[in-house]
């Protein structure tokens, strides 16, 4: 069973960062006897990082590493797409790389990339993080504990997903909303709120992934069977990309976070460890005033969604166990009938919560001391009936393309075994041992 450890990104990186990737791969596969390859998946048209990547790996020659960029993607999903049926091959063309930001895609991606390169485990980090070091210089690898528990048993349940948070940065940019220099969250805990995050929730949340992950690192604290949710960036998964894929909506944050929505709510085991990276947002998200307005209008687009999705997965999977789901694997056609059940609920009786949902995540968003964050907030009321009408076709197409993942899947493993595919991986892969 190989691995894969993935890099996405659409911005330039730091050598740094790239380093810090390179050193984890090499950490893990001299520390677990693996061959995992480092794969850096570049959604630009352009060659932003190509020259950093190739300049860093000198360093670490035992290394193999991948640089997969736009065109590849759409080389490898066009021999995909030939070979899929006419109804599969409609929703699998929603999946294709575009100008904009898609951050369900990335995932898909990563995905199906690791079914080519017969992949079971995934570990992910995203370009703007950084790896922790101890007070004497020794980093702290992640890896290190996804590796040890990763697809193993523990109380007769499988380790499906193994994670941890962010140090510095939370995922989402909430700093202009925590009061008296960090310790009034009272607002951020309205965000959630507005997120449909149930109140119980927010001091755990603000606990476990905000406050103690900025704590410096002296001892592992590994949590099993947690409801803890790791981050998108500090992640590692075993077989879900299989079952799982993510939404393919355009701009949505969140929408990553399909398969640990699925594996926390139905009761997976999802293991939270406190190695966080040091997460550092790139600021040219914050001098372009169309960067901000389309981050909080993508936020929008979440906050409307997670009013169907949180509402699912407490209805139909809080009181489901999906251990052991690949034994029965009609899970999968249960799931989507659920989801599609829902969705006419949702549908015809949720127009008023909608609305009002969108409402107070403004109202929350004008206490904000961000001045661009606030001119948004004017512009904002005008994008509601877009957004909500994006929401409904987005949650017809999840339940599409969960419906013909398995097609899809097994496409890209039937292409993997073609001397085309084979011979385009073959020379992707640079570095390490021959």
């Amino acid at each position: 069973m190989h691995h894969i450890y993935a890099v996405p990104t659409h911005r330039p990186m730091s050598v740094q960062n790239v380093a810090d990737y390179f050193s984890e791969v090499d950490f893990a596969n001299k520390t677990f006897h693996n061959d995992c390859i480092l794969l850096f998946f570049e959604d630009t048209e352009e060659y932003l990082n190509l020259q950093t990547i190739e300049k860093t790996a000198a360093s670490f020659q035992d290394v193999k590493y991948m640089y997969i960029n736009r065109n590849d993607t759409r080389y490898i999903y066009d021999l995909i797409c030939r070979q899929l049926t006419k109804k599969a091959k409609s929703i699998f063309k929603k999946l294709y790389p575009n100008k904009n930001v898609n951050y369900g895609n990335v995932f898909n991606r990563i995905f199906l990339f690791a079914i080519l390169l017969n992949a079971d485990f995934i570990y992910r980090r995203d370009s703007d993080v950084l790896i922790e070091e101890t007070s004497t210089g020794k980093k702290i690898y992640p890896v290190e504990i996804e590796m040890s528990n990763l697809g193993k048993v523990n109380n007769n349940k499988t380790i499906y997903v193994c994670g941890g948070g962010y140090k510095e940065k939370y995922d989402l940019d909430i700093e202009s909303l925590i009061r008296d220099n960090g310790k009034d969250y009272s607002v951020v805990r309205k965000l959630f709120s507005c997120m449909s995050i149930p109140e119980e929730h927010h001091d755990s949340i603000i606990e476990e992934e905000i406050l103690n992950n900025n704590i410096p690192f002296e001892e592992d604290m590994i949590d099993y069977d947690s409801r803890a949710y790791p981050e998108c960036g500090n992640i590692a998964i075993f077989r879900l990309h299989r079952y799982f894929p993510s939404p393919c909506q355009d701009f949505i944050l969140g929408s990553d976070y399909f398969f640990i929505d699925v594996s926390v709510h139905a009761k997976l085991n999802v293991v939270y460890h406190n190695r966080a990276v040091i997460h550092r947002h790139t600021q040219e998200r914050k001098k372009e005033y169309n960067k901000v307005y389309n981050y909080w209008k993508g936020f929008l687009m979440l906050i409307d969604s997670q009013v169907y999705y949180r509402e699912f997965y407490e209805k139909y999977l809080d009181n489901r166990d999906f251990n052991n789901f690949e034994s029965n694997l009609n899970i999968i056609g249960d799931l989507t009938c659920w989801m599609k059940e829902h969705f006419e609920e949702f549908k015809l009786n949720r127009y008023d919560k909608r609305v009002n949902m969108y409402e107070r995540t403004l109202k929350v968003l004008s206490e904000s001391e961000d001045e661009q964050i606030l001119m948004a907030v004017k512009e904002l009321p005008r994008e509601m009936n877009l957004i909500m009408e994006e929401t409904e076709k987005s949650v017809l197409e999840h339940i599409e393309l969960i419906e013909n993942w398995k097609k899809i899947i097994n496409t890209a493993e039937h292409i993997a075994q073609e001397a085309e595919v084979k011979k385009f991986l073959l020379e992707k892969i640079k570095g390490g041992k021959i």
